[in-house]
């Protein structure tokens, strides 16, 4: 803990926290702070303890220890997690399967769209319309979703839920519309032969949403043919009048236009995923 005066009395309530590893709640306390520059001090504190308190209880674990060694990128997701998750066992082995999935995931969408951008930087008609490359959809939904939105369903977001790590989940969402999202019984029954509920939920204002949960171990071999499987039995959807009411996305698919624009013209544009296109040549940094 520091010993600066100032921000011991500022922030005293998120040190008592901090000292009982309850992260979650310091950093929703530290918000409250009005002094600027003392609540950056705290949250970077509050990263610091969290990042230490997850590395200690890694190597109280040997195989989770093991695993972490072999694939550093999860320790972002348990630094991400409620610190908890430690004290169970069982749900610490689905998350930390299911964060070596999503890391997986991750490198071959990575190097799906480092081809694409080295070989067509510019997007398609339809991409434009997604508001996304295809190639940065994660591998397992990508084909699934591109043929979801030619079946008229607007999706902005598929795939794992970080925020849902060792649920066995996966899901997609598409913009609210004045045609609810709904799923047909046939597809129920087939997910429920393949070992996994469907579910739709509704209630968000902005979004509808799709969620399968498995009731096993998948693998993106596995999540891939269920996704398939979805977007073949999932009728075409009718076109709805509404506007989209998600203004957070919607902001996001028009920075990817805007980008598409400077593709266009060759100048300097972040891509993501850490890519840029300088001069037409793709940059990693």
């Amino acid at each position: 803990m520091p010993n600066d005066e100032k921000l011991n009395n500022v922030g005293q309530p998120v040190l008592k926290l901090l000292e009982a590893n309850e992260f979650s709640d310091a950093f929703w306390a530290s918000v409250e702070i009005a002094d600027d520059l003392e609540r950056e001090r705290l949250q970077s504190l509050i990263s610091e303890s969290k990042r230490a308190f997850v590395l200690k209880k890694i190597k109280e674990i040997p195989w989770l220890e093991k695993i972490v060694s072999d694939h550093s990128y999860i320790l972002y997701y348990f630094e991400n997690v409620d610190a908890k998750i430690f004290d169970h066992l069982d749900i610490l082995q689905s998350f930390t399967e299911e964060a070596i999935l999503k890391e997986e995931a991750n490198t071959q969408t990575k190097e799906a769209l480092k081809r694409r951008l080295e070989t067509k930087p510019l997007a398609s008609d339809e991409e434009i319309e997604a508001g996304t490359y295809w190639e940065s959809l994660e591998p397992q939904v990508a084909e699934a979703m591109i043929k979801l939105n030619r079946k008229g369903y607007h999706t902005f977001e598929s795939g794992f839920d970080s925020d849902r790590l060792g649920a066995r989940e996966q899901y997609f969402s598409v913009f609210k519309e004045t045609t609810p999202l709904s799923a047909p019984d046939s597809l129920v029954q087939v997910m429920k032969g393949k070992g996994i509920t469907l579910t739709v939920n509704d209630s968000m204002s902005d979004r509808d949403s799709l969620i399968l949960s498995s009731n096993r171990k998948m693998t993106l071999v596995d999540w891939k043919e269920v996704w398939n499987l979805v977007a073949e039995i999932l009728p075409i959807r009718a076109k709805s009048l509404a506007e989209p009411a998600i203004k957070p996305t919607v902001t996001f698919m028009e920075q990817f236009r805007n980008k598409q624009e400077k593709v266009r013209r060759g100048e300097t544009v972040y891509i993501g995923y850490d890519f840029w296109l300088e001069n037409g040549r793709v940059v990693e940094r």
